[in-house]
């Protein structure tokens, strides 16, 4: 076997499937990562375990666990509970990289015997290594999806690019979910942006603001009626942007009455920096502390990629730096990013 290994199977046909149970707002956590773990089987699920965990960056440390399979005699609460997470720990450099599909022989290049003790799996379980769905929000909230691997392997340029598009709604899912965490009432139909009827596309409870960007929300709505029996998913997944115009989510739900309704809801990312910077601005910046092109900004953010590069030349003006290099320093530096300036 080459010591790169083969390439991995990323079945397009799940992508969908995934991004839509990152939107499951009043599930528990691990109700949550069960569904989001279920929905990405097709991706993770390679004959071993299959696991996950909602990850506080900020400390980092472990907040909920899950998993949809586990060798006999394997205790997913015991190997997590009380435990604080180190950043070298395969679940954190994962989640780190933030919207990132690789393999842990990829990511930080342990495998076999290495990464079965730094991620504490038995002897017993035949890991060699492990494909994973790594999810990082400016806020500091994330979480990884792992699937363990027989064998060393790797994961093709183009399924790392669209997977990553992936991550951009789980991610957003889960900043909602923290929002209705705080505020449960937030969830309910009568605190939404607006109302879309998913037959006409018409709003209804719409803002002034929202009325601004009508041929956007529209056209957004339109993409995610196209979601289900699409025969192009990679298509789909590409136009289907995590946000709208930068500002919100858009859901599909159903009332009370069993009325089916897409749901606008605001849900812009936050970050901390200069508070000379604007919430747009300080995620953009933190945004490139993780590493992210310009290109994958623009999608977790629902803008175009010259927006982005337009705002990207107005940050290093405000914050008084030459060039992107010196951004992502500076923005890793200010706390923009939980692993700070390396990210």
């Amino acid at each position: 076997m080459s010591a790169r290994g083969p390439v991995l199977s990323a079945p397009a046909a799940a992508m969908i499937a995934v991004a839509d149970a990152g939107y499951a707002l009043k599930a528990s956590d691990e109700d949550w990562l069960e569904g989001v773990l279920t929905a990405a089987r097709p991706l993770l699920d390679h004959g071993s375990f299959v696991h996950g965990w909602i990850l506080d960056l900020k400390v980092p440390n472990y907040r909920s666990c899950a998993a949809i399979q586990l060798p006999p005699g394997a205790d997913l609460d015991r190997d997590v509970r009380d435990n604080h997470l180190d950043l070298r720990d395969p679940d954190a450099s994962l989640a780190l990289a933030g919207a990132c599909l690789t393999t842990a022989s990829m990511a930080h290049g342990e495998h076999g015997p290495e990464l079965a003790t730094r991620g504490r799996f038995p002897p017993s379980f035949g890991v060699a290594d492990c494909v994973a769905l790594g999810v990082a929000d400016p806020s500091g909230i994330g979480c990884a999806l792992v699937g363990a691997l027989p064998m060393i392997a790797r994961v093709a340029a183009r399924d790392q690019a669209r997977w990553g598009r992936v991550a951009s709604h789980l991610a957003a899912g889960l900043r909602l979910r923290e929002r209705a965490r705080t505020a449960p009432e937030s969830a309910s139909l009568d605190h939404a942006d607006a109302l879309i009827d998913p037959r006409t596309f018409a709003l209804s409870h719409a803002e002034d603001e929202t009325h601004a960007h009508l041929s956007t929300i529209r056209h957004a709505s339109e993409l995610l009626a196209a979601r289900h029996g699409t025969s192009d998913p990679d298509k789909l997944i590409a136009a289907w942007r995590a946000l709208v115009a930068g500002r919100w989510s858009l859901l599909d739900t159903f009332d009370t009455d069993g009325k089916r309704f897409f749901v606008l809801r605001k849900n812009e990312p936050t970050a901390p920096g200069p508070p000379l910077l604007s919430p747009v601005q300080r995620a953009i910046s933190a945004y490139i502390a993780m590493g992210h092109a310009n290109k994958a900004i623009a999608y977790h953010l629902g803008l175009s990629e010259s927006s982005i590069s337009r705002a990207v030349a107005d940050i290093c003006t405000l914050l008084g730096v030459a060039s992107r290099e010196q951004l992502s320093q500076l923005a890793g530096a200010l706390g923009a990013h939980p692993d700070g300036a390396d990210a």
